[in-house]
């Protein structure tokens, strides 16, 4: 199952940071009203590292689903949205999203 995927296109674990570091850019650039993540755990599989996270951001609805599609065309790592809640505010939508993400060892 994990041959198919050719590992060196992918984050490394050990370059968590910069995964971080792009995901902060992202919300930057989106200029969300309210933006932040938090890390629940890792699972460390055969050649992989898995991550579940969540995600808060609070915006225009445009700019939070062009959001989502940039994080689904990245190539840099694997990642898979368990769930997404989408709730009016005062401001626009805010949006909550269970993730998995996965980095190679």
């Amino acid at each position: 199952e994990y041959k198919a995927i050719k590992r060196d296109k992918f984050i490394k674990y050990s370059n968590f940071s910069k995964f971080r570091e792009d995901l902060d850019q992202l919300f930057s650039q989106y200029q969300f009203l309210k933006s932040s993540y938090n890390f629940n755990g890792r699972v460390v599989l055969k050649e992989f590292i898995k991550v579940k996270m969540t995600i808060k951001i609070e915006g225009q609805y445009q700019k939070l689903k062009r959001f989502i599609y940039d994080i689904r065309k990245t190539k840099k790592f694997i990642y898979l949205i368990n769930s997404v809640r989408l709730k009016k505010s005062k401001s626009g939508i805010l949006g909550n999203f269970a993730m998995e993400v996965y980095f190679v060892k």
